[in-house]
């Protein structure tokens, strides 16, 4: 007597539907990533190129209301806010020189971005199967960071690992039982509503649309820098 297997189609449905979503999600993802590397590469440069005559000029302007709030009661909170903002600013400053950012030629920014988005697919932690999402989110967090430097050689030994190890399964393909895969759809469903928020809320924001204003940093940076040593010079002879 043979053996008739009904495959249940409903359940299938399901997965193909989730599956679909996770490459959703996975795209969305690495549009909000690659938005967040473009404003933090370009915050780092900023540091890189402006930051010193930045902090000379904030100093400069503390000092300055320092001395006069002494001869004016009503400078003495300009010196408290100059004061305040030279401290923020040169805190940042001093952690940006801790960050790496590795220069990349343009054959290397596009190997680069092909090899994180491979291993993004195989590490997500809101893809994989639950038994395996601390692990992967400890992955993820190191390859984005990688990512996120310009580390080319890391990112590429991440997806060199995950792909000879293999060691996680997506959830659209561990879920077997119905009722858990409909709730992972709507979860999955809810985390790209969320992930297209932030995108928009993103690319609305200042920083994001004066960055991809500009054509050439390195032209940006030193047209800027120059403005700002000639306003320190000028406040410095003119005291």
């Amino acid at each position: 007597m043979d053996i008739i297997i009904y495959d249940d189609q409903e359940l299938i449905k399901l997965k193909i539907e989730a599956k679909a979503l996770e490459i959703d999600f996975n795209l969305k993802n690495d549009e909000l990533v690659e938005i967040g590397k473009i404003i933090n590469n370009f915050s780092i440069k900023h540091n890189q190129e402006l930051g010193e005559v930045l902090k000379n000029l904030l100093k400069f302007r503390k000092e300055k209301l320092e001395v006069e709030k002494d001869l004016n009661k009503k400078k003495k909170k300009e010196f408290e806010e100059a004061k305040a903002e030279y401290e923020e600013f040169n805190e940042n400053y001093e952690f940006s020189k801790t960050e790496n950012l590795f220069d990349l030629n343009d054959e290397e920014k596009i190997e680069i971005k092909k090899a994180y988005r491979k291993a993004t697919k195989l590490c997500h932690p809101d893809i994989v199967s639950n038994d395996f999402k601390i692990q992967a989110e400890e992955i993820f967090k190191e390859l984005k960071k990688a990512y996120e430097e310009n580390n080319i050689k890391r990112v590429k030994e991440i997806l060199e690992n995950l792909e000879k190890e293999k060691l996680f399964v997506n959830k659209s393909e561990s879920i077997t039982e119905k009722s858990k895969l409909k709730i992972e759809i709507l979860n999955l469903k809810n985390k790209l509503d969320k992930i297209i928020s932030e995108i928009e809320n993103l690319k609305s924001t200042e920083p994001y649309l004066t960055i991809i204003k500009i054509e050439d940093w390195d032209k940006y940076f030193k047209t800027k820098k120059s403005i700002l040593l000639e306003e320190l010079n000028y406040l410095q002879n003119n005291e």
